[in-house]
């Protein structure tokens, strides 16, 4: 946890508790207790004098905020269930027709061959017409993000679960046996890039 606290006359001052178990802050009227379970305690003391130079040195220790593109800061669409790339392009035209703004289009793991990552399923959400969709939206000033999950379905015939099985280390492994180690999610058995 951070604090800072603001005396009457506007000075201030800043104290980072940094540590990455379990813990409790207390405050009280006159006082402020940290308790934590164990682990590495780092504590850093922030002089100030004002809140704005003691913000400047918290996020010169922990890192500057930066500002994200625009365009994620807006309106997006995200759903699982799309059936076809035609019925996302359909939500799409429907917003504009409504004019609801939206710039961004996210396509849920509906989009890919079998639940196989790194794929587009031929038939529903063709390769070649997610990049024009993709482009024609970009055109538009929007965007469209496809989620990528991590994890591969088990699948003999898939190249990239037969890479993992012939380099193992590529993947999230069994400590006893040193092979990739699946569990069921979404695709059914899958393993997980590492």
């Amino acid at each position: 946890p951070f604090l800072m606290e603001i005396a009457e006359d506007g000075t201030a001052h800043g104290v980072l508790f940094l540590n990455s178990n379990a813990m409790e802050v207390v405050i009280r009227p006159f006082s402020l207790t940290f308790r934590s379970i164990g682990g590495v305690l780092d504590v850093y003391l922030f002089m100030g004098p004002s809140p704005a130079k003691v913000v400047q040195q918290y996020t010169e220790l922990v890192g500057r905020p930066y500002m994200p593109p625009y365009w994620t800061l807006g309106f997006h669409q995200c759903r699982w269930g799309y059936e076809s790339l035609d019925v996302v392009k359909d939500v799409v035209h429907k917003y504009k027709e409504a004019q609801i703004p939206l710039e961004a289009m996210w396509v849920d793991i509906d989009y890919m061959d079998g639940y196989r990552i790194f794929t587009s399923d031929p038939v529903t959400f063709p390769a070649q017409e997610m990049k024009e969709f993709s482009e024609d939206l970009r055109r538009g000033g929007q965007h469209m993000v496809v989620i990528v999950d991590p994890g591969v379905k088990v699948d003999t015939e898939y190249s990239i679960y037969q890479a993992l099985t012939d380099d193992p280390s590529m993947c999230i492994r069994d400590p006893a046996t040193l092979t990739c180690a699946p569990n069921s999610v979404w695709p059914g058995d899958s393993v997980w890039l590492d």
